[in-house]
């Protein structure tokens, strides 16, 4: 069986799909503990770690926070992640899992595997997914030069389920100033807002740098 071609991003992530049997797999890069984005991804990786980005949780959140590997063989029977466990649902995503990527106590982000059907790694599996954990390291401590076409794109590049980074971080100051509060908080309160009004998390990012969505204190 032939090596896959191309840069090595896709290397990376097209081999970890054949080998361990994920159709889905995407390198997400901590940005903070409350936010994770993603950097490299298949097709179903990239609407994985989006909706993981766009909700602040799920196997990512808790393998990065924890710094070893979260596994969800069976989403539906999962209670860890409510809301991620819905977004799932919808796209197809029955199966996750997450391992941490750094080095001692430095954590860079996660390697995510996405399933349609419900079922464990195997051992085989679990060792190899460490090892292209290791890889993915090498990718986001010297990353290279993304080019051509493929099926495999950076994570700032995805217009259907990602956002733009400095829209996005610049409305996260604005709602920070607003409301008097971290940008922690202010991340929170922008998730939260997402959540309850049903729109992307991109989109409201985009209201707010425009000066159309203000936050205040109150209800």
């Amino acid at each position: 069986m032939g090596q896959p071609a191309g840069p090595l991003p896709d290397m990376v992530c097209s081999a970890a799909a054949r080998c361990l049997g994920a159709p889905g797999v995407g390198i997400m890069v901590a940005v903070s503990d409350q936010l994770l984005q993603s950097a490299y991804a298949t097709r179903l990786g990239r609407t994985g770690d989006g909706l993981q980005g766009e909700l602040g949780e799920g196997p990512a959140y808790a393998a990065n926070l924890a710094g070893r590997p979260v596994l969800a063989a069976n989403l539906t029977q999962d209670d860890r992640w409510p809301a991620f466990v819905r977004a799932a649902d919808e796209v197809g995503i029955v199966a996750s899992f997450a391992f941490p990527i750094g080095s001692g106590a430095v954590r860079l982000g996660t390697l995510n595997l996405y399933r349609p059907a419900a079922g464990p790694l195997d051992d085989e599996q679990h060792a190899d997914a460490l090892i292209f954990a290791r890889l993915a390291l090498d990718l986001l401590t010297a990353p290279p030069k993304i080019g051509g076409q493929s099926e495999i794109s950076s994570g700032h590049a995805w217009p259907e389920a990602g956002f733009p980074t400095p829209q996005f971080h610049q409305a996260t100051g604005m709602v920070s100033a607003q409301l008097g509060i971290t940008m922690a908080d202010a991340l929170a309160a922008l998730r939260a807002h997402a959540y309850a009004t049903g729109r992307p998390l991109s989109d409201l990012a985009a209201d707010v740098v425009a000066g159309e969505l203000r936050f205040r204190d109150g209800p």
